[in-house]
């Protein structure tokens, strides 16, 4: 469930998605912020200042690629100090959420690059997903 959207644009007009991952109903939860940096335009530093103006524990940030086959997803895991992590579970649900609603997902294998490797995500017709990570 999206609960806030904050701009920042004041730092290259970022969009700042709020995610509550891991809720029953509509409690409780953790708070993980996904941008979409589609374009690539974001530097290191705007990242780290726009994770330190989320407020979220960590904020996701994606981007996509374009091959002459197919579309890659990367996505990098900020916490609110700015630092990287290199994976972050309840980040990762959200930026899939986000990403299924926008229609970045496609039914069956979708495989998105962090700096813990590639996580295959799978996406069923019902619009499950579904994936494996690494402890």
């Amino acid at each position: 469930m999206s609960d806030t959207l904050v701009s920042y644009s004041y730092i290259m007009s970022a969009e700042v998605q709020k995610w509550r991952s891991f809720v029953k109903g509509k409690r409780g939860g953790n708070f993980a912020g996904v941008v979409l940096d589609l374009e690539g335009e974001l530097t290191s530093k705007d990242i780290s200042d726009i994770a330190r103006s989320a407020q979220c524990s960590e904020t996701a940030f994606i981007r996509e690629t374009q091959d002459n086959v197919q579309t890659r997803i990367e996505a990098t895991f900020v916490k609110a100090d700015g630092s990287t992590i290199p994976m972050c579970g309840h980040a990762m649900i959200a930026l899939l959420t986000q990403l299924h609603q926008q229609g970045k997902l496609v039914v069956g294998e979708n495989v998105i690059k962090t700096e813990a490797g590639n996580i295959t995500v799978h996406v069923g017709n019902d619009g499950k997903m579904s994936y494996e990570q690494a402890l």
